[in-house]
């Protein structure tokens, strides 16, 4: 028991530390142990969407959850289209999956913390491969807000703040 109680004294001790010093330097392995969570959190997500798996994609969101994704029967049309709930969210993927059956998703974690014990803000880069032989790869940052329900991380918010343009 006692050797389970100093790790979990020690992670409370590294969380809470991390939250304190609004306006200072996070201490380096706080940072580390957050980022580590986002890029776990969001290679679920890339799984999910390469290997197709709507539900397993679905069920990483909030009930409620907000999503900016890609939406167009082209490349050369492709928009930002928000998609709210669960539901919506797995559809606007499978049909951008549908349309590009080659894409896979990259995502790379650039930085991320703890707003609090629950919530968790994350920046990634991210990049689509796969798509038609004219078209090069999309490639933008977004911004993902995660909150924690009943011990699992959900994305609430999720918002693309650039794209590169598609060639031609």
């Amino acid at each position: 028991m006692r050797r389970a109680l100093v790790p979990a004294c020690l992670a409370a001790a590294l969380l809470s530390q991390g939250l304190v010093v609004r306006g200072q330097d996070r201490a380096q392995d706080v940072s580390a142990v957050v980022v580590a969570l986002a890029e776990r959190e969001s290679a679920a997500f890339a799984k999910a969407f390469n290997d197709r798996k709507f539900k397993d994609l679905a069920a990483l969101f909030t009930s409620e959850a907000d999503f900016e994704f890609l939406r167009g029967p082209s490349v050369e049309k492709l928009k930002y289209h928000m998609a709210c709930g669960r539901d919506e969210i797995a559809s606007c993927i499978d049909t951008f999956c549908s349309t590009f059956p080659n894409a896979k998703l990259t995502l790379t974690v650039r930085s991320a913390r703890l707003i609090r014990p629950d919530l968790l803000i994350a920046e990634a880069e991210f990049e689509i491969k796969g798509l038609p032989r004219d078209a090069g790869p999309i490639q933008g940052r977004a911004v993902t807000v995660r909150v924690l329900e009943s011990g699992v991380w959900k994305i609430a918010a999720d918002r693309g703040l650039a794209r590169t343009p598609v060639k031609k």
